[in-house]
């Protein structure tokens, strides 16, 4: 029975917005002018052992989606001054090009879970340099 009650809460809808939550917290206080540096070295762990239970499709990408929009909608509304409808807009833009990050970190830490512990550190370094190539494509796009 326990362990029933176990599975139900490792792939729980719940524990997903919770680590999308704290995960979007935490990026925000990387962020100027929180100058919270140190954040940025965890930020997204909460998501990335969420993904490791391999919650279903359609709910990393809801729960990705909301995550990277909230944080982007945060880091960004200093614009407000500029453009409400604007700094939603930009932080939609923003959320979505982010998405395949989150879509291939998902895909990815189910598999390294159980892996011996070279394959886990080839796996995050996989997904360190994925954001990286992410955030330079960013930078020509926008």
């Amino acid at each position: 029975m326990a362990s029933a009650r176990a599975s139900v809460l490792k792939h729980s809808a719940l524990w997903g917005w919770i680590a999308g939550l704290l995960t979007a917290l935490l990026w925000v206080l990387s962020i100027p002018p929180f100058d919270f540096a140190e954040a940025a070295y965890v930020a997204f762990i909460p998501v990335l052992l969420w993904f490791s239970s391999g919650p279903a499709r359609r709910l990393v990408v809801a729960v990705s989606l909301v995550t990277a929009f909230a944080a982007w909608l945060a880091i960004l509304i200093w614009l407000r001054h500029i453009t409400l409808g604007g700094t939603f807009l930009l932080a939609a833009i923003l959320s979505a090009v982010h998405l395949p990050w989150f879509i291939l970190a998902a895909r990815l830490q189910p598999g390294i879970a159980g892996q011996a512990f070279p394959l886990r550190v080839a796996g995050c370094l996989a997904l360190a340099g994925a954001w990286v190539v992410l955030e330079w494509v960013r930078s020509w796009l926008l």
